[in-house]
């Protein structure tokens, strides 16, 4: 289970089995995490480093899906495609498309090889917002994926 607050952007997760049994529970943002809780059979050297990777991972998925300038456009057939380099040897590509125009995938590169892509899909509309209801995330890099599907969403009062 995943909790994210968009306008602190800080994460908190819970990884639980099949039976709903917590394995483990972690908490921060793109830049540092800690690891709260670990059941004991989940020995790590070091806890603070798995609970960062799978915060930054997450946070690659929830946050920045809009791309900052400056950016190539490339418009396909059925997709747009906005390219950022931030530096020389890093990509980001962002893919758009449908009607009304949603992110459909984003995809970063480390001198042209693949690191990591999300996928969205199944938007759906709530409140004011399109929100994706499934959403798969490919780590290239230590080969594994993040399956999440969208149960519940609640909007924070401003």
């Amino acid at each position: 289970m995943v909790d994210v607050d968009h306008k602190t952007r800080q994460i908190k997760l819970a990884g639980m089995n099949l039976m709903g049994v917590r394995l483990f529970e972690a908490a921060g943002d793109a830049q540092r995490a800690k690891l709260l809780y670990s059941a004991m059979n989940l020995k790590l050297k070091r806890p603070d480093d798995f609970a960062d990777a799978m915060i930054r991972d997450i946070s690659k998925i929830y946050f920045d899906k809009i791309p900052q300038k400056p950016y190539l456009i490339k418009k396909g057939k059925k997709e747009i495609i906005f390219t950022v380099s931030p530096d020389k040897s890093r990509t980001i590509k962002y893919y758009f498309g449908g009607l009304p125009l949603v992110l459909l995938k984003k995809q970063a590169f480390n001198d042209n090889i693949l690191c990591w892509q999300v996928s969205y899909y199944r938007y759906e509309r709530i409140g004011k917002h399109l929100i994706p209801q499934e959403i798969f995330y490919r780590n290239e890099k230590y080969d594994y994926y993040l399956e999440v599907r969208q149960k519940k969403i609640t909007p924070k009062e401003r």
